[in-house]
């Protein structure tokens, strides 16, 4: 089932804008299926991604049945790894759970969150849950390429937190100087949430996203779109391709 492919889909303050979502069911045993609505289920890419409201619970997950990356938008969520590591999420916070992960989720009320799921088969080796760290130091990485810029070259930084075991999906923390670009139509489908400066998606249907720090847009495979950014750009990022 595909929902809404083409389009973008702008998160602010954990509700979606100009957006219904729908809730099919995610194959397999999803812990996490109760609360649920999506916006992209691609079969191509083999991934899930949309909007989770759930109550107050109690958890045991002897084995993540998926990899799930999310971000929190109301509410907390205490998650207690299988060697005791405990890790707090709050507002604002993004996090990876991989496949294969043994872990206890606890919340005392109700927790808004996005999520991008992707089912990549665990071998057996446990992998840690993750918390990001937007601030991170990051490395020189390469800028869009300069057949699709309309502006100076940009310079970019990133680092990759978490890489698939299929290689399919990459979730990390990327920054790059003002620039502009013409309409791209991407192959991958990529989650992102800006915590600091601005930028312009514009789409084909004359349609703009303007997305500022504390807000998402997941941009699917096939979205074509033009990038327009008058201020540096940092954002955590979740690729599937």
């Amino acid at each position: 089932m595909t929902l809404d492919a083409s389009r973008c889909f702008v998160v602010r303050n954990g509700v979606p804008v100009g957006l219904r979502l729908a809730p099919p069911m995610l194959e397999g045993n999803d812990p996490f299926s109760d609360g649920r609505r999506y916006h992209v289920s691609d079969e191509r890419l083999r991934f899930s991604a949309g909007l989770s409201e759930s109550s107050a619970c109690d958890l045991r997950i002897d084995t993540m049945p998926h990899t799930e990356f999310l971000i929190v938008w109301r509410g907390e969520v205490t998650i207690q790894a299988a060697d005791n590591t405990v890790l707090k999420l709050l507002p604002g916070d993004c996090a990876i759970i991989p496949a294969g992960s043994r872990l206890r989720w606890v919340q005392a009320d109700i927790v808004i969150r996005s999520f991008v799921i992707f089912p990549d088969a665990a071998d057996g080796a446990e992998r840690e849950v993750i918390k990001i760290n937007p601030v991170m130091e990051l490395e020189r990485c390469a800028a869009p390429v300069a057949e699709v810029l309309l502006t100076a070259p940009p310079v970019a930084h990133n680092r990759r937190e978490f890489v698939a075991r299929s290689g399919q999906i990459r979730i990390g923390v990327w920054e790059c100087t003002p620039y502009a670009r013409r309409d791209v139509t991407p192959t991958f489908c990529e989650l992102m949430y800006l915590t600091s400066g601005e930028v312009t998606l514009a789409e084909l249907n004359g349609v703009e996203w303007k997305v500022g720090p504390g807000e998402a847009i997941l941009v699917p495979a096939g979205a074509t779109n033009r990038w327009i950014s008058e201020q540096s750009v940092r954002k955590v990022f979740c690729i599937v391709s």
